[in-house]
C-alpha cells in the first residue's frame, strides 16, 4: 500500500517518511521490485531519492546501497562502495602491528576480492581510470600475499614514501 502510494504520487524527496516506514518494516525491497517508475520514466527521480535517503539516513548500510545500485544498474557506485570497503580494510590492517597471522592473510584476501569486484564494476561502466587504480592495488596485495606465502614477513602495503627505499632494498629480488 505504501509502495503504491509513493510510486503513484511520484514525489519521492517529499515522502522520505515512507522510506523510513518501509525500512523499519523490512519492506524496502518491495519498492525496488515495483516497475511502475520505469514505465513512466520516473526511475531517475526514485533512484536519486533512494540514494539520497540511504546516504543521509543509513550511511553504514552498504548492503542497501548496493541493492539500490544493482537495481538501477549503477555499476560505478557499486565500484566506489567496494573500493571504499577495501580502503577501510587496509586502514584496519595498517593500524595494527605487522604480525603475520592467518587473520592478516584472510584480511588481505578479503581486500583482494573487494578490489577485484570494484575493478569489475568500474570496467562495466567504462570507468577505465578507476578500474586501473583498483587493478594496481590488487596487484600489490597479490604480491604481498605471495611474499607472506613464501615465508617473508616484509610489509609492502601501506608504505610511506620514506619507507619505500628500505623496503625495496630488503627484497631479495626486486623484479616485481
Amino acid at each position: 500500500m505504501q509502495v503504491r502510494l509513493l510510486t503513484g504520487i511520484g514525489r519521492y524527496n517529499e515522502m522520505t517518511y515512507i522510506f523510513d516506514l518501509l525500512h523499519q518494516n523490512h519492506c524496502f525491497e518491495m519498492l525496488l521490485r515495483k516497475k511502475v517508475d520505469t514505465e513512466r520514466g520516473q526511475s531517475s527521480g526514485l533512484k536519486t531519492a533512494l540514494l539520497d535517503y540511504i546516504k543521509r539516513c543509513l550511511p553504514a548500510d552498504s548492503e542497501k546501497h548496493n541493492m539500490v545500485a544493482l537495481c538501477f544498474s549503477m555499476r560505478r557506485e557499486i565500484g566506489e562502495n567496494h573500493e571504499i570497503a577495501a580502503r577501510t580494510q587496509l586502514k584496519m590492517i595498517e593500524s595494527q602491528d605487522w604480525v603475520v597471522t592467518p587473520d592478516l592473510k584472510s584480511s588481505l584476501v578479503k581486500v583482494l576480492g573487494l578490489l577485484k569486484d570494484s575493478a569489475e564494476s568500474f570496467s562495466k561502466d567504462s570507468c577505465v581510470r578507476q578500474a586501473s587504480r583498483c587493478v594496481h592495488r590488487a596487484k600489490l596485495i597479490t604480491l604481498q600475499l605471495h611474499l607472506l606465502n613464501q615465508g617473508s614477513n616484509l610489509c609492502i602495503i601501506n608504505l610511506k614514501p620514506a619507507e619505500l627505499h628500505n623496503t625495496i632494498m630488503a627484497l631479495p629480488q626486486c623484479y616485481q
